[in-house]
C-alpha cells in the first residue's frame, strides 16, 4: 500500500535518520522540515512557470514565452518537460516511486525525440504538437524544437530522478552526479545571458537556452538534490562540521566569486578604462586577491577549531588521570569493604554455628538419654527442634557459599555441560532409585565459563527439578541448548504460578512451604548470581501443576 500523500518514504526516512545517527558529526545544518519545503517549494515553482509559460504560447503573451523580445522563447515542449520532472519529485517527495518514474520518463521520451530529430533530420511530430510556433526569438531552432542543450539536461534529470529512487548509496551517488552536470549546462547558459554571450557560431550555437529555461533548470537541480541530503556530496555539503562549513563557505565562493570578478573587467573594457591585456592582468590580481583572502579565513577558522579541539583533549585527558585516581581509590575501598564483609561472614558463621551445634547436640543427647521418659508430644517437640538447628546451618552454608561466589576469580574454559549434567543425575538416582526419574541430557552441549561456578548453577537447577517431579507420576528431567544458544533444565513437576516469577532469584524468596518442598531459598540466587558472573540471563517459565524450564545463557 503507497505511503499515504505529504509523507516521505519510509526507506528514505530510515535511511536518513540512521545515518544521522552512526556519523555523529556529519548531520545536515537544515533540519528535515526544512528540506521538504526546500524540495516542494522548487518543485512548485516550476510548475507554476512551467504554467504560465503555456498560457503564454496559449494567448500569445511574448513576455511569458521569452521575458524579453530579444531572448530565446521557452518551448511548448520545455514547459512540458519542465513540469513533468516538478511532478516527478512531488511524487517521490510523496513516497509515490513509480509515479515519479513515469512523469521523469515523460521528460526523457521528449528529449529523446528532439536528439533524433536534431541527428537524423527528422520531424518527430512533436515539436508544435501543443502550439504552432512561427519562429519565435529569431527562429534560431526548427519551430517550436527545444534546444539541444536542454534536451540533454531533461536526460540528465530524468536520470537524477531515477535514481534517487532507487535505495543505496548507488542510487544517491548517480543522482547527485546527473543533477551536478545538468545544474553546470544551466549556470554556464544564465552566465552567458548575464555577460551578454553571442551563440551565432560553431558549436556554442547549440548551447543556447532560454533564460527563465535556464534558471527553472537550477531550481529543479535544488529541488532534486534536496530528496537525498544525508547522502553522497550533499551530505558533505550540509555537514554541520569544519569540512562541511569550508565546503560551503568555498563552493559559494568558487560560484560567485570568478563571475563577479569577470563581469567587472568586462565592465571596465566596454567603458574604455583599459585594454583587454590589462584587464586580463586584473582579473588574475582580483582572484588572487580573492581566493587568498577566502583561504586565510579558512585557515583562521580551522585553526581556532584545532585550539579549541587541544584544549579539549587536554581537559579530557585531565579529567581522565583524575577520574582514573578516584576509581583506582574507590576500588581499594571496596577492596577493603569486601574483605571486612567476608572476614564478617566468616565470624557470623562461627558465632552461629556454635549455639546451632549446641542446640543440636543438647537435642540428640536429650532425645538419648530421656526420649523414653518424655511424652509422645514432647518427642515431637526435640525433633522439631533439631530440625529447626538442621535448616538453620544449611541456611547460614548456602548463605557463605553465595558470599564467596567469584571471589577467587573465573577461569574461563570448554566445559562439557552434557558430561557435568550426567554425572549429577547419575548421583541423584542412585540416592533415590526407586523414584525412576527420565533424565534426558542432550550430547555435545558445551559451553565457555568456569567449570566449578557451571557445576554450581547446573547442580542447583538439576536438585530442584528432581526435587519438584517427587509427586508426578511419569517423573522427566530434560536438560538441552535451544536455536538461540540458550541452555536450558525443563521439568514435568509442580511448577508454579508465572504471577510470582519475580520472587524466585531472591534470597530466602521461596513459592513453596518447607514441609511440602524442603530447601533454603538460597539455591535460585546463586544461581542467578554465577550466571550474571559470566554475563549472561537466566529467566524461569513454568504453569502450575504442568512443570517448569529454566534458561539461561553465558557470554563469557
Amino acid at each position: 500500500m503507497p505511503p499515504r500523500p505529504g509523507t516521505s518514504p519510509a526507506w528514505l526516512c530510515q535511511r536518513s535518520h540512521k545515518r544521522a545517527a552512526l556519523s555523529d558529526p556529519v548531520v545536515t545544518a537544515l533540519p528535515s522540515c526544512r528540506r521538504h519545503d526546500v524540495t516542494v517549494a522548487c518543485a512548485a515553482t516550476t510548475l507554476a512557470l512551467g504554467a504560465l509559460v503555456l498560457v503564454g504560447w496559449a494567448f500569445d503573451i511574448g513576455m511569458l514565452k521569452s521575458l524579453a523580445p530579444s531572448f530565446i522563447t521557452m518551448k511548448a515542449n520545455t514547459a512540458v518537460g519542465l513540469m513533468a520532472m516538478a511532478m516527478a519529485i512531488l511524487a517521490l517527495r510523496t513516497g509515490y516511486r513509480g509515479a515519479s518514474r513515469v512523469f521523469a520518463s515523460l521528460a526523457a521520451l521528449i528529449a529523446l525525440l528532439t536528439l533524433f530529430e536534431y541527428l537524423f533530420a527528422w520531424n518527430a511530430g512533436i515539436d508544435e504538437l501543443l502550439f504552432p510556433d512561427p519562429g519565435g526569438a529569431g527562429g534560431r531552432f526548427p519551430p517550436g524544437r527545444l534546444a539541444p542543450i536542454t534536451a540533454v539536461s531533461f536526460l540528465l534529470l530524468s536520470c537524477a530522478l531515477w535514481g534517487a529512487g532507487v535505495p543505496g548509496p548507488l542510487g544517491a551517488r548517480v543522482s547527485q552526479a546527473a543533477t551536478l552536470i545538468a545544474f553546470v549546462i544551466a549556470f554556464q547558459a544564465m552566465l552567458g545571458y548575464a555577460f551578454g554571450v553571442t551563440y551565432n557560431f560553431g558549436a556554442a550555437f547549440y548551447t543556447q537556452i532560454a533564460l527563465h529555461t535556464a534558471a527553472m533548470l537550477v531550481v529543479l537541480c535544488i529541488g532534486i538534490l534536496a530528496l537525498r541530503p544525508q547522502e553522497g556530496l550533499v551530505a558533505i555539503f550540509l555537514a554541520q562540521s569544519q569540512g562541511g562549513e569550508i565546503a560551503r563557505r568555498l563552493i559559494a565562493t568558487a560560484i560567485f566569486v570568478p563571475p563577479l570578478v569577470n563581469y567587472l573587467q568586462m565592465l571596465g573594457q566596454r567603458a574604455g578604462l583599459f585594454d583587454a591585456d590589462f584587464g586580463v592582468l586584473l582579473r588574475v590580481v582580483g582572484n588572487v586577491v580573492l581566493f587568498s583572502a577566502i583561504v586565510w579565513h579558512s585557515a583562521s577558522a580551522l585553526h581556532r577549531s584545532d585550539l579549541s579541539r587541544l584544549d579539549s583533549e587536554a581537559a579530557l585527558r585531565s579529567l581522565n588521570a583524575d577520574l582514573e585516581q578516584r576509581v583506582e581509590k574507590r576500588t581499594q575501598e571496596l577492596s577493603l569493604v569486601n574483605r571486612e564483609l567476608e572476614a564478617f561472614s566468616y565470624s557470623v558463621s562461627h558465632d552461629l554455628r556454635a549455639p546451632l551445634r549446641a542446640v543440636a547436640g543438647f537435642s540428640q543427647a536429650l532425645e538419648e538419654e530421656c526420649g523414653g521418659s518424655l511424652s509422645e508430644q514432647g518427642q515431637e517437640y526435640l525433633a522439631r527442634t533439631r530440625a529447626a538447628a538442621e535448616r538453620m546451618a544449611r541456611l547460614i552454608d548456602g548463605l557463605l557459599d553465595l558470599a564467596r561466589l567469584g571471589r577467587a576469580g573465573m577461569r574461563v574454559e570448554r566445559v562439557d555441560i552434557s558430561s557435568m549434567a550426567g554425572a549429577i543425575l547419575h548421583e541423584l538416582q542412585q540416592h533415590e532409585p526407586e523414584r525412576g526419574v527420565e533424565c534426558v541430557v542432550a550430547e555435545g552441549v558445551f559451553a565457555n565459563a568456569d567449570a566449578q561456578l557451571i557445576r554450581v548453577v547446573l547442580d542447583n537447577l538439576l536438585r530442584n527439578a528432581w526435587k519438584f517431579t517427587a509427586r508426578a507420576k511419569e517423573p522427566r528431567i530434560e536438560l538441552g541448548q535451544d536455536l538461540s544458544g540458550a541452555y536450558f533444565v525443563k521439568d514435568n513437576g509442580t511448577g508454579f504460578d508465572m504471577a510470582y516469577a519475580a520472587k524466585l532469584f531472591g534470597v530466602f524468596q521461596r513459592l513453596h512451604s518447607d514441609s511440602e518442598f524442603p530447601g533454603t531459598g538460597v539455591g535460585l540466587a546463586t544461581v542467578q548470581r554465577v550466571v550474571r558472573l559470566h554475563n549472561g540471563q537466566v529467566r524461569a517459565e513454568a504453569a502450575p501443576g504442568r512443570g517448569a524450564t529454566f534458561s539461561f545463557t553465558l557470554e563469557a
